[in-house]
This record gives C-alpha cells, structure tokens and sequence, in this order.
C-alpha cells in the first residue's frame, strides 16, 4: 500500500461536495475548495512579505493544502452544524484527527504528514 494509497485518497477531495444540501449556483468540490485557500493565502502572504512581514512559506503551503483532509473520512459537515456547540465541534474533530491518524499510521507512518495534518486540523480549531 504505501504512499500510492496516500495519493490515492486524494481524488475522493474531488468526488466530495462542498455544502451538500445547500442553494448553490455552482457547484464545486473540497479539492477546488483547498486549491482555492491555497491560492488566497498565497496571494496575501505575498501582501505581506511586500509589506515587511516573514512569511513561513512551507507552513503556509502544509497547512492551506491540507486543512480538509480529513473530510475523505467525514465528508463536509455544514459550518453552522459543525460549530453549534463547542461540545460537537470537539467531537467531531476527535472523530476527524482519528480516522486521519489511524490512516496515516496503516499506510504511510514513516513522513511527516502527520505532523502536517495535526497542524492543520489544530488551525481548523482555532477558527
């Protein structure tokens, strides 16, 4: 298995709708999603660094890149259900860090991207 299941699992980013059951005009996917917030934070880390400020561009790209990988697990919980209360926010994050973890260590324990994702899903936390 590998790390080819790691990149593997990647295209059920593509196959998972953002904001299922909601009015939408279009459509787009958690992948689309993350290449986006990839390409915001870019654009004003690069604000910023014109501005004076030091940009950590490999944490920049770890965590944007995959702030919802542990949405292949979960799918995409609504925003307003995920954050009615502190209580369900934590346990669904249990949930999520689980199912992630448990992934990484059956097939790719030996790179970091555990430390990456744990990052990232800290930083969900502190929205």
């Amino acid at each position: 298995m590998g790390i080819h299941t790691y990149f593997r699992s990647l295209n059920e980013l593509e196959r998972i709708i953002r904001c299922p059951g909601k009015f939408k005009f279009e459509e787009h996917s958690v992948a689309a999603h993350s290449w986006k917030v990839v390409q915001y934070a870019k654009t004003l880390a690069d604000i910023e660094e014109k501005n004076g400020a030091v940009v950590n561009w490999k944490k920049l790209y770890e965590i944007t890149s995959s702030h919802d990988y542990g949405e292949i697990f979960i799918g995409d919980i609504k925003t307003p259900v995920k954050h009615s209360s502190r209580q369900l926010r934590l346990l669904i994050q249990q949930v999520e860090e689980g199912m992630v973890y448990n992934f990484i260590e059956e097939h790719i324990p030996s790179i970091d991207i555990k430390r990456i994702t744990e990052e990232a899903l800290a930083h969900e936390t502190e929205k």
